[in-house]
């Protein structure tokens, strides 16, 4: 009994000691592990961009790390929530082997190949339109549909040919026709069965990006904002079959302000649009416009920071104003342009390294306070992305995502 309690005793002593042996080792970096050899940021649209370019938005990092089976592959990261984005096998720098793409639920969502560089062979995208799976391949760099299956099996698509449909709204349905896989054209057809051409023999035409340019500088006179707020704003035009808008859906704006008087210019243009092309018939479709902010309004350079402007809210997200055309609010979050966007080209955050600000003013006498604060944010989070990759088991990683198998 004297032996049972001495060593009970000795055990409730060393316990803490053994606790917090464990708790240390997890957190310190393993040292048996290898890591990445090379860093590179990127910004939303997956372009190498350098950190203390500010003027810009940093989404993601790429490291390149050599597995133990000796193959290199190039992984992505996003900084804000550290999931996996993508991986590509590499080859003497050039995209060569398998590639992963994953979603934001750390889902497989495309699977592929690579060749010196050219996307090859069989694709498979698993969540075509969050509803479909999509296989595919790749001819001299030309995307051919093979088939198109739904998620419980039923095959809606074959050999390149048939349509896909689907609701997105509560009367709406939205139409892929393919041909010899590829997309012939896609339309929205609502419970009037008035139809709304996206992609169309012959695409709608602006007849002069320059004359639109200097008519929205008109309607936009007056707006300014420091030049470190450049950036490419992007909508959906839709022309109607008289060369008329009669709507616009804004992807990517900036301000309420600047978003509501942009829409309200476009919708005002008269005689520089001309309508799309299906079968020898005029119809309404949608014209995919994007311009700089600074080649429509006026910047604020450094040196005028005291010149009073217009005070302005920075909008949340994507703005959707007077759409009038479908009864059926068809543009609404969540709707077919959503679904549409890739997951992480086109994704719009709330961060400390992108353009969005809250509901905050942007006001010229407190830029260079929030200049700053920016900056000292971006570079803790540079910091503390380096020190989270340094603890990746990549090895460990890859195994967990299928690229590469347990020996």
């Amino acid at each position: 009994m004297n032996k049972l309690l001495f060593w009970g005793i000795i055990m409730l002593l060393t316990l803490p000691f053994c606790t917090y042996g464990q708790y240390v080792l997890e957190e310190e970096e393993p040292q048996s592990q290898k890591t990445y050899s090379s860093l590179e940021w990127l910004d939303k649209d997956f372009k190498k961009m350098s950190f203390s370019n500010y003027s810009k938005g940093v989404f993601y990092a790429k490291v390149n790390y050599e597995a133990e089976n000796g193959n290199e592959y190039d992984l992505i990261f996003d900084v804000h929530s550290d999931h996996l984005i993508s991986v590509n096998e590499v080859k003497s720098g050039e995209n060569h082997g398998e590639f992963f793409l994953f979603d934001q639920s750390k889902r497989l969502r495309i699977k592929g190949n690579y060749k010196n560089g050219i996307k090859t062979g069989q694709w498979v995208d698993y969540f075509f339109y969050d509803s479909f799976i999509k296989e595919y391949t790749y001819n001299n760099n030309r995307e051919l549909v093979t088939t198109v299956r739904t998620q419980k099996g039923d095959t809606i698509l074959i050999k390149g040919e048939g349509t896909i449909k689907f609701q997105v709204g509560k009367h709406s349905y939205y139409h892929e026709l393919y041909k010899n896989g590829v997309l012939d054209y896609s339309y929205i057809s609502n419970q009037s069965m008035d139809t709304t051409y996206i992609k169309t023999h012959q695409s709608a035409v602006l007849k002069s990006d320059d004359e639109l340019r200097k008519y929205l500088k008109k309607c936009l006179k007056g707006i300014k904002y420091e030049i470190y707020h450049q950036m490419e704003l992007k909508m959906w035009v839709l022309v109607d079959k008289d060369g008329n808008v009669t709507d616009v859906e804004l992807k990517e704006g900036f301000t309420d302000l600047l978003n509501r008087n942009l829409i309200k210019g476009l919708k005002e243009t008269k005689g520089l649009w001309k309508g799309a092309i299906l079968n020898n018939e005029v119809v309404p479709s949608f014209y995919e416009y994007s311009v700089l902010l600074f080649d429509i309004i006026k910047p604020i350079k450094s040196k005028d920071l005291n010149t009073p402007m217009i005070i302005a809210h920075p909008a949340s997200g994507p703005s959707y104003y007077d759409l009038t055309y479908n009864s059926n609010h068809f543009f609404q979050p969540n709707n077919i342009d959503a679904i549409k966007r890739n997951a992480y080209n086109s994704t719009s955050r709330n961060g400390v390294l992108s353009h969005s600000h809250g509901g905050s003013s942007i006001r010229s006498d407190n830029s260079s306070t929030i200049k700053k604060v920016r900056k000292a944010k971006r570079l803790e989070l540079k910091d503390m992305t380096k020190k989270k990759l340094k603890k990746v088991n990549f090895e460990d990683l890859l195994k967990r995502h299928n690229v590469i198998s347990y020996q």
